[in-house]
């Protein structure tokens, strides 16, 4: 056989309907894919959707802002991209997923590809016209897989994305499974995987301050319009003062009917550095190359503190206990490494690494009690080496 290439084509979607479906990037342009075709025969009803990462705009001027840029327009796009995790084609490092068709959306609307606000923000002053649709953009996508490569035959699809994008998975996974079964497809499996997409609503300074990226992710609902393409029974559960918390995960996650298998992080990098605001971008005690070895008590006592809230919030939600459910998440200080096939094959947990639980759990029947397929952190030690997961270290992983 024939090795697949490590990079996957772009594929336009065609202008002139993008514009007339309004299926369209913030700044007008259509949207994409890269795509690769499954490897064999017996994998041509197999399929991964991941969708790409990239934070979000919560303002018309942060959107026009991104606009100009490959988050928010496809003139920027790369004509070809790489990727790992579930999407290498490379046997050794993904053996469940390798010979799958790969479909990687890339994000350009900001908002989670849950927006669907009806008309568009002409900002004063420019020429600039923002659009907000990334749900429209979600379903012209899927619908061109249907048409050119035959999604609407799949039989099992794993459906996932990556930090915003993992959001954006916990936020649309049902959606999703409709609109593959409403284009006919034969689905006998449908599942999650939400990289690195479980987002809390936390103070700032543990306690302290405010809830600051809450307030953000109610701005972008609001820009986006994002209520018609979350969870209904999480619209229902709400009052209306309070239904953009469906853009929260562990809303979507604890009202989404599809079986999911997080891959996250409870001391997750971004939220550490910007939800919780305990450190710099990878630096001093947020350095992923030595896992919290410069953190001070004070700074180690705070990140325990939202690692434990992490757990709780998680394993406190129904979903959590079903039967069908799993997920892996690490004491790593990561964001999105499982979409790099040396985090992804070395991280482990009770000597199961991450692409072992996965398979494991995808190929269960599904029934299963979500005990079996869910693996938990450790607790990060007072003393030195503050890390209890020595996978967790760059080196142990592969990396010098």
């Amino acid at each position: 056989m024939v090795p697949s290439s490590p990079v996957m084509p772009l594929q336009l979607l065609d202008a002139a309907e993008s514009t007339a479906s309004g299926s369209v990037c913030l700044d007008g342009s259509p949207p994409g894919v890269f795509y690769r075709k499954a490897a064999t025969a017996a994998a041509n009803t197999s399929w991964v959707i991941y969708l790409q990462g990239g934070a979000w705009c919560t303002s018309v001027y942060d959107c026009a802002d991104r606009a100009k840029g490959h988050l928010g327009s496809s003139a920027h796009f790369p004509p070809t991209l790489g990727f790992e995790g579930v999407l290498d084609p490379n046997h050794a490092a993904n053996p469940t997923f390798a010979d799958f068709h790969h479909a990687l959306i890339p994000y350009c609307d900001g908002g989670s590809f849950a927006g669907d606000a009806a008309e568009p923000v002409v900002l004063n002053g420019t020429n600039q016209t923002l659009f907000f649709r990334g749900a429209r953009v979600l379903r012209a996508v899927l619908q061109h897989l249907a048409n050119e490569h035959g999604l609407s035959s799949a039989t099992q699809v794993l459906f996932g994305g990556g930090s915003a994008g993992g959001l954006a998975t916990y936020l649309g996974a049902d959606r999703v499974g409709s609109l593959l079964r409403d284009m006919g497809a034969p689905l006998t499996k449908f599942r999650a995987v939400p990289v690195s997409g479980y987002f809390l609503d936390h103070r700032v300074d543990i306690g302290t301050g405010g809830y600051a990226f809450g307030e953000s992710m109610q701005a972008m609902s609001n820009l986006h319009n994002c209520s018609g393409n979350v969870p209904p029974a999480c619209i229902a559960s709400l009052a209306p003062s309070e239904q953009w918390r469906c853009v929260l995960a562990n809303y979507s996650y604890a009202h989404s009917s599809t079986s999911m298998f997080p891959l996250n992080s409870a001391v997750d990098l971004y939220q550490l550095f910007a939800i919780a605001r305990l450190g710099g971008w990878d630096a001093g005690c947020l350095n992923r190359g030595i896992q919290f070895e410069n953190c001070t008590a004070a700074q180690l006592e705070n990140i325990k503190a939202y690692s434990k809230s992490f757990v709780e919030t998680l394993t406190g939600s129904p979903k959590f206990s079903r039967p069908g459910e799993g997920g892996f998440i690490t004491s790593c200080l990561e964001h999105v490494a499982a979409q790099t096939s040396t985090f992804f094959d070395n991280y482990t947990i009770n000597t199961l690494s991450e692409q072992e639980a996965l398979t494991r759990w995808w190929e269960s029947g599904g029934a299963d009690p979500a005990s079996k397929h869910w693996s938990m952190p450790c607790t990060l030690s007072d003393s030195p080496p503050h890390q209890c997961n020595p996978s967790c270290f760059p080196a142990a992983a592969g990396h010098s």
